[in-house]
């Protein structure tokens, strides 16, 4: 508990300290919004504010909101073109897990004893959802990152890209 406490504030650092950079440019925006999602997850998973929000959900909505922004920092950064389907995919992700977990009740959790047991339908389809679309976003990072590699200097630079495009696709694969 200690650790999740110490990550948790140096997230909250992280986030302040680069709050002035957020009106430089749309990098700057997505790169901060990533970490403050990020700030949000931890702080949301933190056990006794978790205990406080009576809500499973919470985290995993704000992991899918900080998946696509994470896809999209990746992609001004790389010039990779993001997809218009792809904002769309997130919301829709939302909405779906939304409708899900209102469905599921108090079987959508994120305690092993609760998902080691068996599940009802609407949970099962939850958890599919929104693994699916980390899966999707792992994929898609992979690519840009596999794709940009090919253009990187020989060198540290396009290992490093090809690096983690291989070990995206090795984990996503594992699921």
């Amino acid at each position: 508990m200690v650790f999740a406490l110490i990550v948790m504030i140096l997230l909250w650092v992280m986030t302040a300290v680069r709050l002035p950079t957020v009106w430089r440019d749309r990098r700057q925006r997505a790169l901060w919004t990533t970490v403050l999602g990020l700030a949000l997850i931890k702080t949301a998973s933190f056990p006794p504010v978790a205990d406080a929000l009576h809500a499973a959900v919470v985290p995993n909505l704000l992991g899918v909101a900080v998946a696509y922004s994470l896809l999209r920092f990746i992609s001004l950064v790389t010039g990779a073109r993001l997809q218009r389907w792809q904002p769309v995919a997130a919301v829709g992700v939302l909405v779906a897990l939304g409708a899900l977990a209102a469905i599921a009740g108090s079987d959508i959790d994120n305690k092993g004893d609760v998902l080691a047991g068996p599940l009802p339908p609407p949970a099962v389809a939850y958890w599919v959802v929104l693994e699916g679309y980390v899966g999707a976003v792992l994929i898609l990072v992979a690519r840009i990152f596999f794709r940009v590699g090919r253009a990187a200097p020989a060198g540290f630079l396009r290992l490093g890209l090809r690096a983690i495009a291989s070990g995206a696709r090795a984990k996503h694969s594992r699921r």
